[in-house]
């Protein structure tokens, strides 16, 4: 990895890779970026767009052999933009959690199988519907709460979540049996399940080609099963779900299936009242 200038960003970058043993290499300006890379060849790329990250970014695109051209670069920035050669963008502020969740996912896309779900019809619409409900980022709800501990006691899993869907975040507004409170929505089995009207199911996660190299099932949670039941809004737009999660594979009957149901229409009767 390129890293960036000395910045706050910079060290939580640092800490977020140290975690997991990945390699980073500092350079300040974008010429010396560009030597970095061109000597170097690091799998990833991050780079800041207030410190000369977009000439950068072009600089090793210019070189123009296959590598430069495919490797991931990322850029931080206060807000994402719409320049060409960016593959994505790290959106300010940010935590060390959710850094090493992102650089774990931009290097497993690298040559892995594993799906990022399509953005919905109606994404605008969606998230202005989202934001309207004004609960990300709020504290514990024992109204929510409730429901995610039944939900993990009648299907006996170990991880049970009431999850909203931002623009680029997984947010958990109710938890049971993880200390995370998001995750990228690139990596979020969530974000296929808000795509359809039925709960989405993944008995084995690893025999799934959407997850099979997912982040989330290579490495922790280590995730092998999946059950989420998109939760929608009056106005039919699916702002998130409830969703179970085990590590070992399993199936769900239709009785239990039937009860995550059930358990989706009370979180969503609890959004309802917020409108």
């Amino acid at each position: 990895m390129v890293g960036l200038r000395d910045s706050p960003e910079a060290e939580l970058i640092q800490e977020a890779a140290a975690a997991d043993d990945i390699e980073v290499i500092r350079a300040a300006d974008a010429e010396s970026i560009h030597d970095t890379y061109a000597t170097q060849r690091p799998a990833l790329v991050i780079l800041d767009r207030d410190a000369g990250g977009l000439d950068a970014c072009r600089s090793i695109r210019a070189l123009g052999d296959e590598q430069a051209r495919e490797v991931p670069i990322i850029v931080v920035a206060p807000e994402p933009g719409d320049e060409g050669g960016v593959t994505d963008w790290l959106v300010t502020p940010f935590s060390v959690e959710y850094a090493r969740s992102r650089i774990r996912a931009w290097l497993q896309r690298v040559g892995g199988r594993w799906i990022k779900a399509p953005i919905p019809r109606g994404e605008a619409q969606r998230l202005a519907a989202l934001h309207e409900l004004d609960l990300l980022d709020t504290e514990a709800e024992e109204r929510f709460d409730r429901i995610t501990r039944l939900a993990a006691g009648l299907l006996g899993t170990p991880v049970a979540l009431v999850t909203l869907i931002d623009r680029e975040r997984q947010w958990f507004k109710s938890r049971v049996g993880t200390p995370v409170t998001e995750t990228p929505r690139e990596v979020a089995f969530c974000a296929h399940a808000i795509l359809g009207d039925e709960p989405l199911v993944v008995p084995d996660a690893l025999e799934d080609d959407r997850f099979a190299d997912n982040p989330a099932v290579t490495g922790p949670p280590h995730i092998r099963f999946y059950a989420g039941c998109p939760v929608t809004l009056p106005d039919g737009y699916s702002v998130g779900t409830l969703c179970v999660l085990d590590v070992r594979p399993r199936q769900l009957s239709e009785q239990q299936l039937g009860l995550l149901r059930d358990l989706a229409n009370v979180v969503e009767g609890e959004l309802a009242r917020r409108l």
